[in-house]
């Protein structure tokens, strides 16, 4: 497995856990707590966006329940 890939599997992890704690996966862009949580998030976001995201990212990221665009969810 390349490294880019356990990088990305290892910060779905740490989101998996911000949403078992927080009860929902809207990580701000500036999370105190993980800056680079909330700065992958965004990215995550963008390359969805953009087309960049694999099916099987955004497939991981929608088990989770992931926000896709924050200002529906507010």
């Amino acid at each position: 497995m390349p490294r880019s890939r356990d990088n990305w599997q290892a910060m779905l992890k740490k989101l998996d856990e911000f949403c078992k704690k927080n009860g929902h996966c809207n990580v701000p862009s500036n999370f105190r707590e993980d800056m680079r949580l909330g700065r992958w998030v965004a990215a995550q976001r963008y390359k969805k966006k953009i087309g960049t995201l694999s099916r099987e990212q955004e497939r991981d990221l929608a088990k989770l329940s992931f926000i896709w665009s924050p200002s529906d969810h507010a």
